[in-house]
């Protein structure tokens, strides 16, 4: 993985992206990082770095086509805790404003959860 690749990663995330968390059924949080585009070469490429930095867990970093329009839509979407601890530690350097900001909150919000684990009251609000 090259640092050029993590760059290129964290301009698609800011410019495409989104890094958000959300309650979900009032007692989970769901962390999700998605990046789309019409063009498919992209898509493809952010896949396949996401996939690099996922390791063990690249299966987890999906590649959703979305019909919309005239042209698909090509979205990937990382949920899965394990794999986007690695993917923001990796690519917060190179990210700025806004979604670096949301970047390091979801790692610190990560980072004070134990996998498999509820989420507790505190947390989801």
């Amino acid at each position: 993985m090259s640092e050029l690749d993590l760059v290129w990663l964290a301009c698609f995330i800011d410019c495409e992206g989104c890094i958000g968390i959300y309650p979900h059924k009032g007692k989970y949080l769901e962390c999700i990082l998605t990046a789309g585009n019409t063009d498919p070469v992209l898509a493809n490429r952010s896949l396949e770095i996401l996939r690099q930095l996922a390791g063990e867990d690249a299966k987890s970093v999906r590649l959703l086509i979305k019909p919309t329009g005239k042209k698909p839509f090509y979205e990937v979407r990382v949920t899965k805790q394990r794999c986007l601890r690695r993917i923001l530690a990796a690519i917060i350097p190179h990210l700025c404003g806004d979604k670096k900001a949301k970047a390091e909150l979801m790692l610190s919000t990560l980072e004070q959860h134990q996998p498999q684990t509820p989420w507790s009251k505190v947390e989801v609000n």
